[in-house]
């Protein structure tokens, strides 16, 4: 480093700390909720070839949404989703063929899908 590179370091004063700039934390997005009619479902599977990361065929020929709380007695799974999640969600809710897929805004609860 020359003498003049090395004078452009800048060097914190005596008993002060130096500059550390905190990063914010991630401003929480949208959240929505996927409710899927699990007793309509035919196993066509199009939802776990769309979103494998959330959906799976089990051993009834079945899907399950993956990390879903189980409802009325395993016949609805619902699952909230962030938003960087929605676009395969919607994308596995819109291949159903039983359209058994649901999405809702969390906030308002207006349906979406």
């Amino acid at each position: 480093m020359t003498e003049h590179e090395h004078e452009a370091v800048q060097q914190p004063v005596q008993g002060q700390k130096p500059e550390h700039k905190e990063e914010s934390a991630p401003v929480a997005g949208k959240r929505y909720k996927v409710i899927f009619e699990r007793p309509g479902c035919i196993g066509a599977a199009a939802c776990a070839a769309v979103a494998p990361q959330f959906w799976e065929i089990v051993s009834d020929g079945k899907a399950d949404l993956t990390g879903a709380k189980r409802l009325q007695n395993n016949e609805i799974h619902e699952l909230e989703i962030d938003e960087k999640d929605l676009a395969v969600m919607k994308d596995a809710a819109e291949a159903c063929p039983v359209t058994v897929i649901h999405i809702e805004d969390k906030k308002t609860g207006k349906r979406i899908i």
